[in-house]
């Protein structure tokens, strides 16, 4: 069975997979590997299937809208002396501080999440969502998953499904709700970059994600207990906010 372990603050513990090194300041998390990741990106920078060797999450202010976004954070990736073409950006206007990782380890496989999570503009998929956004917008849960495995592109695919339900399922536990007092599956601008280190020394390739699979059951599990961590840190940072 997959061992998963308890989610810790990563400005305290900013530790990653062998082979990756993980940065944090209050202005961004640097994730990177010596070897390129295939990496499936929901968000602005390097979206869909890429190989890239860095994945950022950046702060800015929940007011941010510049007129091009993508040629404002390509400026800002090249400011942190990485190359554009390699790396994988997604925004958050969620404190950096509270930023939560876990990491879960089986025979044939480790996997590392890392969540920012904030609720301010929860929402419930399904039903008529306003406002609605022409443009982009920083995302407010961003989920980023490492695989210390070789996983194929579907199985890649298939975790954005088992990552989205656990994180559905921890809103709705912790009782969070739209502005209309449903209960909230997400928020309106959330994000989720997948990444494996395609690592071929457990000599299996995993092609599903689903949760009876040992990867994706441990997948589940530790997306879900990283937003419930990272929701808590943010209600203690925002307890004014409505949930």
């Amino acid at each position: 069975m997959p061992v998963v372990s308890e989610p810790w603050i990563i400005r305290e513990r900013p530790e990653a997979l062998p082979g990756t090194t993980l940065i944090w300041d209050e202005r961004h998390i640097v994730l990177s590997s010596a070897a390129p990741m295939l990496t499936a990106n929901s968000s602005l920078l390097a979206g869909g299937f890429h190989r890239c060797r860095h994945i950022v999450n950046r702060h800015v202010d929940s007011t941010y809208n510049p007129d091009d976004p993508d040629l404002e954070m390509r400026s800002y990736i090249r400011s942190l002396l990485l190359p554009v073409d390699a790396t994988a950006g997604m925004m958050t206007a969620v404190d950096l501080r509270d930023a939560v990782a876990i990491r879960a380890e089986h025979r044939d496989f480790r996997m590392l999440v890392l969540a920012t999570v904030g609720v301010s503009n929860a929402a419930r998929s399904g039903i008529r969502c306003t406002p609605l956004f022409p443009a982009y917008h920083p995302g407010t849960i961003n989920t980023v998953v490492l695989f210390d495995a070789s996983v194929t592109e579907g199985a890649m695919l298939n975790a954005f499904i088992t990552s989205t339900e656990a994180k559905a399922a921890a809103l709705q536990d912790e009782g969070v709700e739209d502005a209309a007092g449903r209960r909230a599956t997400g928020t309106t601008t959330d994000a989720i970059v997948t990444a494996s280190i395609q690592d071929a020394e457990y000599g299996v390739t995993h092609r599903y994600m689903g949760v009876s699979t040992e990867i994706g059951n441990a997948l589940g599990q530790a997306v879900y207990e990283a937003i419930r961590y990272g929701l808590q840190l943010y209600r203690r940072r925002s307890p004014v906010r409505q949930f």
